[in-house]
């Protein structure tokens, strides 16, 4: 049994900060910019949790004074400054669990924009009402037309990429957030069966999180993200997230034994090409999967339009769902992204995904599932659908591959670099590394 709702008490001042209440705004400049202040922690800690709701909380544009007091209050009692370095601080030890509770909710309520699952609940003390998820199929924009038995049909679908074969999502009953999750290892992997995290509360569990901070999207716990388009959904999860890889921002020519490691032993299993002579890394690689899933059997909330009222710069078309069984997952496209380090002048910048090679699709369950549900000419449909979208999806990382090409590097976009392949189009010998910028290159077929 979850624990009992208790509203936050976000006003609270620790003890030792109360002798000096005109000293706020000094409190607030000091910590503001501080990011990921506990280090690398492990995900069922306080720590970790701390982190990722303060690097959301401390980047909300539109903070109040009283915000940004409460941020204050909650970050400095649990943290101390020693020298220029921040520590946890000893009385952190002594927490229970509901103040640990408190302070973490704090953050997430001002860091988070709630969306409710089953009814506008408040989520704070002062009363402000949550927004509520609506019918997917007021949110989705693209539909598949079949026909059954004579009868044209039509079902709203969106895309998920993900790194776990259907086999896993089988045993896991389809996609579902982690914070919703109770019955499945990652649960407790992330430290939300621990009585201090505020997920645990089902007011908050039954909630989708949007970040209010720097990233204005989809919280990475709380709410399984479908995109409207496919080739959109190419990059995703995102390497260029911190939260996703740490290695995010590092520049290639930067990295260390130890961070190829930890690439290669990353869930997304992240492999390093290295070329040239000195031997330096030129590209990254790994797979995913991209899972076409039907969506007008459940609940979402239109992400694109909440970034379009913040102003986003390039508002992101996917939506905030709340779940997708099992049933509703209708096909798998294998993918193999690449990515290259993409810098400015100054030598900042960003992994960034300049190109995809397709490798095998599939209906799932199968053809002979589907046609039992849809009929006969829904497969069909299906597989022609897959085709289609594979033939349009590179042209959306032409700009990315344009630079990638343009930086003065070996390409190695596989490894047998002395090895050659002949176009089965129009017959041209050449190398296998140039096989991957070909024009004729063929789109995978359907398995």
């Amino acid at each position: 049994m979850r624990p009992i709702y208790q509203a936050p008490v976000v006003n609270t001042m620790p003890p030792n900060l109360r002798a000096a209440p005109n000293n706020r705004a000094d409190r607030w400049a000091e910590i503001k910019d501080v990011a990921n202040p506990f280090g690398g922690t492990d995900k069922r800690s306080f720590g970790y949790w701390f982190n990722y709701f303060w690097e959301e909380a401390r980047q909300v544009d539109d903070l109040t004074d009283g915000d940004k007091t409460r941020l204050s209050d909650a970050f400095l009692a649990v943290l101390t400054k020693t020298g220029t370095a921040w520590s946890p601080s000893p009385d952190l030890a002594r927490m229970d669990d509901h103040r640990r509770r408190q302070i973490l909710t704090t953050l997430l309520v001002l860091g988070f924009q709630r969306i409710a699952l089953d009814g506008f609940l408040s989520s704070s003390p002062a009363g402000i009402r949550a927004e509520k998820a609506i019918d997917a199929r007021s949110v989705f924009i693209k539909n598949l037309e079949f026909n059954r038995r004579g009868q044209a049909w039509s079902i709203a679908i969106g895309f998920r990429a993900d790194g776990r074969p259907y086999e896993k999502l089988v045993e896991q009953g389809g996609f579902h957030s982690r914070a919703r999750s109770s019955g499945q290892s990652v649960y407790s992997e992330f430290g939300l069966d621990l009585p201090w995290h505020p997920l645990s509360l089902d007011v908050y569990a039954r909630s989708l999180f949007l970040r209010k901070g720097h990233n204005k999207d989809n919280c990475l716990h709380s709410v399984v993200s479908v995109a409207k388009l496919f080739s959109e959904i190419m990059p995703y999860p995102l390497l260029s997230d911190a939260a996703t890889f740490r290695l995010a921002f590092k520049p290639f020519s930067s990295w260390t034994a130890e961070d190829k490691r930890e690439a290669a032993s990353h869930w997304l299993k992240i492999r390093v090409v290295e070329g040239g002579s000195p031997r330096k890394i030129d590209h990254l690689e790994n797979e995913i999967r991209v899972y076409i899933v039907r969506v007008d059997n459940t609940v979402a909330f239109n992400t694109e339009a909440w970034q379009k009222r913040l102003h986003v710069s390039n508002p992101f078309p996917e939506a905030a769902v709340a779940q997708i069984p099992i049933e509703d997952i209708l096909a798998e496209i294998e993918v193999t992204r690449k990515y290259f380090f993409d810098a400015d002048a100054s030598g900042a910048g960003a992994v960034t995904l300049y190109d995809v090679d397709f490798k095998t699709t599939r209906v799932l369950p199968s053809r002979s599932a589907q046609t039992a549900i849809y009929g006969s000419h829904f497969p069909i449909q299906l597989e022609a659908l897959m085709q289609g979208l594979q033939q349009s999806a590179r042209q959306a990382f032409a700009g990315a591959r344009t630079r990638y090409l343009d930086q003065n590097k070996p390409r190695l976009p596989s490894k047998s670099i002395g090895e050659t392949w002949t176009c089965p189009t129009c017959k041209v010998t050449e190398s296998k590394i140039a096989k991957n910028f070909h024009k004729c290159r063929p789109v995978a077929t359907t398995s």
